[in-house]
């Protein structure tokens, strides 16, 4: 419950922000983090680099705060790709799967796949060596929030989201 309500803070502090959403994720092991999600977060902030801007697909784990158990393994596909001169990005979640159904998608079946809304509504953000999109309410405030650094010598996509009012999401996704 202190988890939840702590997320909830953090996300209506943003509300109050709605336009100075942060270029890295504040406090996101504010009440604690598995070791998992730790090294996740070292490895973003101590030597996370702004992500290829190639058109590529990743997926992998997610381990979450707030809702679900953190030692409990989740899926995502992310989808970085350039749509109308712009870099975008795309993801689905996939929770209490047995295995990463998405570990062989290519381009060409992500695209197909990832609702055509990421096109739309998730240019990216650079900034502070960061990629961030951010899904907004429509008073404005912030929905999601979703950040994307790169591991220099894996290629893994660490990624982090602040989803609603509800988690946070500790993501090491593999370069397809």
């Amino acid at each position: 419950m202190k988890k939840i309500i702590t997320l909830l803070s953090l996300t209506l502090s943003f509300a109050a922000f709605s336009q100075d959403v942060p270029s890295t994720p504040p406090n996101a092991c504010y009440s604690g983090c598995t070791e998992t999600q730790q090294r996740l977060l070292t490895d973003f902030e101590t030597v996370g680099v702004l992500p290829d801007q190639a058109p590529a697909v990743y997926s992998g784990v997610c381990n979450h705060l707030g809702m679900y158990s953190p030692d409990v393994d989740h899926y995502s596909v992310v989808l970085l790709d350039q749509h109308q001169g712009k870099w975008t990005f795309g993801s689905i979640f996939s929770f209490f799967a047995e295995e990463d159904d998405f570990k062989n998608w290519d381009l060409e079946k992500a695209r197909a796949e990832i609702s055509p809304y990421w096109k739309e509504h998730s240019t990216l953000i650079v900034e502070d060596n960061t990629a961030r999109a951010v899904v907004r309410y429509p008073s404005g405030a912030p929905a999601y929030i979703y950040w994307m650094r790169q591991h220099p010598v894996t290629k893994e996509l660490l990624y982090i989201t602040y989803a609603g009012q509800v988690m946070i999401s500790f993501c090491r996704l593999q370069q397809h």
